[in-house]
C-alpha cells in the first residue's frame, strides 16, 4: 500500500521534469553564413558572419553571439560558458576578432532573435 501512494508522487515528479525538457531552439530553420574572407592582421583574425533564413534570405533583429567554453582556473571546477556579443555592421553581418582564432578553426556561435526571444546555435569554420 505504500508503494501505491508514492505513485502519484512520483508521476507530478515525472510530469514535471518533462515540462522542463521543451526548448525554444529554432536552429533548423536557420543557418550562419560567413562573409567574404577572414581578415588576419595584428596576431589575431576578423571574420564576418550572417544569420539567414533556410532559403538564403536575411534575418533581421537578431543579436549574435560567439561561445566557447573557459576554463574558471580552479582545480575541479566546471568549465564556463562564455558569450562574446558580436558587433554588427550596419547591413546584416556581424564581425568577430580574437586572437586565438587560426585557419580550421571552428567558431560556435547563437543569435537570439527579437522579438519572440528564440535562440538559433550553430557554427562556421574558419578556412
Amino acid at each position: 500500500m505504500k508503494s501505491f501512494r508514492k505513485l502519484p508522487a512520483m508521476v507530478v515528479i515525472a510530469l514535471a521534469i518533462a515540462g522542463c525538457e521543451t526548448s525554444n531552439d529554432a536552429s533548423g530553420d536557420y543557418k550562419f553564413v560567413l562573409e567574404g574572407n577572414p581578415v588576419f592582421a595584428n596576431g589575431g583574425t576578423t571574420i564576418s558572419v550572417r544569420l539567414a533564413h533556410a532559403d538564403g534570405s536575411a534575418v533581421a533583429g537578431a543579436e549574435l553571439y560567439a561561445t566557447r567554453w573557459v576554463n574558471t582556473g580552479r582545480k575541479n571546477t566546471p568549465r564556463r560558458l562564455q558569450r562574446t556579443a558580436m558587433h554588427a555592421d550596419g547591413q546584416g553581418s556581424f564581425t568577430y576578432s580574437d586572437d586565438d582564432l587560426h585557419e580550421g578553426d571552428t567558431v560556435h556561435l547563437e543569435a537570439k532573435l527579437m522579438p519572440e526571444g528564440s535562440t538559433v546555435r550553430g557554427y562556421v569554420e574558419v578556412p
